[in-house]
C-alpha cells in the first residue's frame, strides 16, 4: 500500500472511531442523567412520545425515549446502570415508592428487548394480589436482591444474545403508550 492510502485509511479509522466514541459518550451522559428522571412512562394518550404531550403528563421524560433509540449500542451501559440504587425523582406508582436509577435503566432495557422473564430471573412468582409491584419491592428490598437479579439478567442476555431478532413494531413493553414507537420496533427472542 502506498503511504498516502495508508494515511487515508488510518485517518478514516480514527475519524470513525471518534464518531462512534462521541455517539457513545452522548448515550453515556443521557444514561447518567437517569437520576434526574421525574416521569416514567406508564400510560399515555399521545401519538408521539418524543413530542410534548398535551393530553397527559405520563409519557415519560423525553431523554428516556432518546436513550431507547440507542438500541443494542446502549445495552451494555444499561446493564451496568441497573446496579445503581440511587433514588430518582420519579415515583413508582406500581409499588408506592420512588424509582431507583437502576429501575429506570431496567425499564429502558425492557423497552429495547421485549418479553424479558424478569420474575423468573429475580427468583420470585407473580402475585395476583400485588401484581408486578412484587417485583419492584423484591428488587429494592436489599442490595443483594439487586445483585442477584442483575447477575441473572446478564447471564440471560449473554446466553440469548445470538438469538435476538429485530421486530418492526409500534408495541410498547412498559406502558400503554400508542403511536409510532421511537425505535420503530424492538428485539425479541427468535421463536423455534
Amino acid at each position: 500500500m502506498s503511504t498516502i492510502v495508508l494515511k487515508y485509511v488510518l485517518t478514516l479509522s480514527i475519524l470513525l472511531g471518534t464518531q462512534i466514541s462521541l455517539a457513545q459518550n452522548v448515550y453515556e451522559r443521557k444514561i447518567d442523567s437517569l437520576q434526574f428522571t421525574t416521569n416514567v412512562a406508564s400510560s399515555c394518550r399521545s401519538t408521539n412520545v418524543l413530542e410534548e404531550c398535551e393530553l397527559c403528563s405520563s409519557c415519560g421524560d423525553v431523554f428516556f425515549w432518546e436513550i431507547i433509540q440507542g438500541k443494542d449500542s446502549v445495552i451494555p451501559l444499561l446493564l451496568d446502570k441497573i446496579m445503581d440504587s440511587t433514588l430518582s425523582y420519579a415515583p413508582n406508582n406500581y409499588a408506592a415508592m420512588q424509582f431507583r436509577v437502576g429501575d429506570i435503566a431496567l425499564l429502558a432495557f425492557q423497552e429495547i428487548i421485549h418479553h424479558i422473564p424478569t420474575l423468573t430471573l429475580a427468583g420470585i412468582e407473580f402475585s395476583s394480589t400485588e401484581a408486578y409491584s412484587v417485583f419492584w419491592k423484591h428488587l429494592n428490598h436489599s442490595y443483594e436482591n439487586r445483585v442477584h437479579f442483575v447477575t441473572a439478567l446478564k447471564q440471560w442476555h449473554m446466553a440469548n444474545k445470538e438469538n435476538f431478532i429485530w421486530v418492526s413494531s409500534n408495541a410498547f413493553e412498559i406502558c400503554d403508550c400508542s403511536g409510532p414507537h421511537p425505535n420503530g420496533g424492538h428485539y425479541a427472542l427468535k421463536k423455534d
